[in-house]
């Protein structure tokens, strides 16, 4: 999973109790910056092969643009492509 401070703060309380999402959480890449650059690519990548992600891993970006955006691109250019799931923030209601 990944996400950014701020929504992992405020979207945590609902996501951990469904248990669906406890490997998702437990392997969770918190974005240091909210700017997408190649740096923060790098560490994208650099988390998902530190994180044992293989070519069958599927990534869950939890947050909003930049998240999705980055996300989605570190996603789809690791090991060929891997699948994601966006969920942007946009969907919750508070």
């Amino acid at each position: 999973m990944l996400t950014d401070t701020t929504t992992l703060e405020l979207c945590m309380p609902v996501l951990q109790n469904f248990y669906c999402m406890k490997e998702a959480i437990s392997s969770l890449f918190r974005l240091p910056t909210a700017i997408k650059t190649s740096k923060v690519l790098m560490m994208v990548w650099k988390g998902l092969q530190e994180g044992g992600a293989s070519r069958h891993s599927c990534m869950i970006n939890l947050g909003g643009g930049m998240v999705t955006d980055l996300g989605g691109f570190a996603a789809s250019t690791f090991k060929r492509g891997i699948n994601f799931i966006n969920i942007p923030t946009t969907c919750w209601l508070w």
